[in-house]
């Protein structure tokens, strides 16, 4: 067997950050369906292991977030260890170590990774590798995961990955094809080609897959190359449907207890003319593998504990209603319409922005918030799910959070490695246990914001920054922006989002030291 077990070993995969793999999101989403999570508070000591942690900037960031973890991130990989151990390094993280490994090897020693752990975590590994090396992946967390502890596995499910199977087919005889052709030119081509077949409505292909060209990478120039590579290339890529995998987790005392994927934990977003086909099936098997079908569930992040340990309902309600929420997003929004596996979901615009208001001054708890609105947590919970998995709100850390000064350290650092050119374009959030994303362009504009620059020097500058790195500004559809005028025009907005959305939302949430932050005009 190959070193490689099916893998795509071609280049380095792209730096990642996960909201969902976060221990405070996964206790959250084990406490919603009433499974008491690996701690008791935040702020707790626990211990995280990574399995397929790929260059472990993500890995990295929660060691930041989390100074009360200890954190292991296992890749076999060179380069990915590599990676993980530069940044650890630069970034002063002495809770975070990374192990270049086999997970078949490791399964037959669990000694080499230490003692057990609170988190097992494998993402975009498990329907990538052969056989062997995913049962490896759930013996070894069978043996180092802790009883009570949670174990994150995101996978590639069927019947979502049906028609975009065919994708994958012809990008793969692309380059077989053209073996000297960069792995783009591959895409590229097996686009068009798919493109083309699907223009004939009167195929049965295209008739049989009306939805495929909306499922399609959009325009795979605009694509980070790294992840269609590691996605489509991978010679062991094998789509799973649930059916077939929560027995494996079963076998290995890994009970599925909920989803990382938090709209999925309120089945009240079913349509309701197929709801009873779900909620009236009590077997949990079929009742999942008829939820997958009529999703067309083409991804799961499933939650398995080790020992499963149900809260009394009285509890669960008492502690969701202790959980600590703040502001995430700060940018003003017409509607809140939001694409979900259920489809598009529509919340009510006047009762999102009086839960958002009530958070403008700082953290609240669910309960605080339900007496706020005048609401039951029934009610309000749909809500909070989706908020959460778009990102308009946080799941607060209260004292638990790291430090000012060492994420106000740390934050310096991501952004000179931005604008250098690594490819790392995230911002600690420390206040909610989360990272924000900030291209290239806001990283700029942050930092001379900080710098006290005015606003035409400002835009300048970024012109001359990026015609000298050969970075063309894009628009919000990924398009050049063509003209100097346009761009100036575009900065200028991108500017005043930035000093009234961002900056203030970095403050708020701890991202940026307040003293640093005022030294600006």
């Amino acid at each position: 067997m190959p070193w490689d077990h099916g893998y795509y070993t071609g280049q380095t995969y792209c730096p990642t950050v996960m909201p969902e793999m976060a221990p405070a999101w996964m206790d959250f989403a084990a406490l919603v369906k009433g499974q008491a999570p690996p701690r008791d508070r935040e702020g707790a000591p626990f211990r995280y292991l990574d399995l397929g942690c790929g260059t472990g900037l993500g890995l990295c960031l929660l060691a930041a977030l989390y100074p009360e973890g200890d954190f292991l991130g296992v890749d076999f990989m060179p380069a990915h260890i590599a990676e993980g151990r530069w940044l650890a390094r630069s970034l002063q993280l002495d809770n975070v170590r990374f192990l270049e490994g086999d997970l078949v090897e490791l399964a037959d020693r669990p000694q080499s990774v230490g003692e057990a752990f609170d988190y097992v975590v494998a993402h975009g590994l498990y329907t990538w590798v052969d056989a062997t090396v995913q049962e490896a992946v759930l013996n070894l967390t069978e043996q180092v995961l802790l009883p009570g502890g949670l174990f994150y596995c995101s996978y590639n499910t069927q019947p979502g990955w049906l028609g975009r199977s065919a994708f994958r087919m012809l990008a793969r005889l692309e380059r077989d094809r053209h073996p000297s052709h960069a792995p783009r030119q591959a895409f590229d081509a097996a686009q068009r080609r798919l493109e083309a077949v699907l223009s004939h409505a009167e195929a049965p292909f295209s008739q049989s897959q009306p939805q495929l060209l909306q499922q399609l990478p959009q325009g795979a120039v605009a694509q980070n190359l790294s992840y269609l590579c590691g996605e489509y290339f991978a010679e062991a890529w094998q789509p799973l449907y649930v059916s077939e995998v929560h027995p494996r987790f079963r076998a290995h005392k890994l009970e599925p207890v909920a989803t990382a994927t938090l709209s999925q934990l309120h089945e009240g977003f079913l349509n309701p003319a197929v709801a009873p086909l779900v909620l009236e099936e009590h077997d949990p098997m079929l009742r999942q593998a008829t939820f997958d079908l009529l999703l067309n569930q083409g991804f799961r992040r499933d939650l398995c504990a080790k020992g499963v340990r149900p809260l009394p309902e009285t509890v669960t309600l008492q502690r969701l209603l202790e959980v600590p929420l703040q502001r995430l997003d700060l940018r003003p929004c017409q509607s809140y319409t939001y694409q979900t596996p259920f489809g598009l979901i529509d919340l009510e615009p006047k009762g999102v922005r009086q839960l958002e208001n009530a958070l403008g001054s700082g953290a609240m708890a669910i309960g605080d918030l339900c007496l706020s609105l005048g609401e039951d947590l029934d009610t309000l919970l749909p809500r909070v799910l989706l908020l959460l998995e778009n990102r308009r709100i946080g799941l607060a850390r209260g004292q638990a959070a790291p430090a000012a000064e060492t994420v106000h350290r740390i934050n310096q650092q991501l952004r000179r490695w931005c604008q250098q050119g690594y490819g790392i374009n995230h911002q600690l959030l420390p206040a909610v246990g989360t990272a924000l994303s900030l291209p290239l362009v806001e990283s700029m504009l942050l930092d001379g914001l900080l710098d006290g620059l005015k606003e035409d020097a400002l835009t300048s500058c970024i012109l001359m920054a990026l015609n000298a790195s050969g970075e063309p500004l894009r628009n919000k559809e990924g398009q050049p922006v063509q003209t100097i005028e346009e761009q100036a025009e575009q900065i200028q907005r991108m500017l005043q989002t930035m000093e009234t959305c961002v900056l203030p939302l970095m403050i708020q949430c701890g991202g940026l030291h307040t003293a640093a932050a005022t030294q600006g005009p």
